[in-house]
């Protein structure tokens, strides 16, 4: 679900960051500031999430967003999105 996806980032999200000593992730490349204020991830131009590795995992896992924290791994939604972005079912490639 780290792919195609609107990460809105907090102040708690940016300060963990910044706390972590990654004060980056709080600028571009990574995040983008939209005109209302609002600061969301910002995802490559294929889609993923500038902050997942080849093998899909995350770079900034201990630190993820909140939005990314509380994601309902293996929901309706999380399985939709590994099959058409993995092309991934019940963890075994689709064939």
């Amino acid at each position: 679900c780290c792919q195609e996806a609107n990460v809105i980032l907090y102040d708690e999200d940016l300060d963990r960051f910044r706390d972590a000593g990654r004060p980056e992730l709080v600028r571009a490349p990574y995040v983008k500031r939209s005109r209302d204020g609002k600061v969301t991830l910002r995802f490559l131009t294929n889609g993923r999430c500038r902050n997942l590795e080849a093998d899909n995992k995350c770079t900034i896992y201990e630190l993820r967003p909140f939005n990314c924290r509380v994601f309902p791994v293996g929901s309706e939604a999380c399985l939709a999105a590994r099959e058409s972005t993995l092309g991934a079912r019940d963890d075994a490639r689709a064939g």
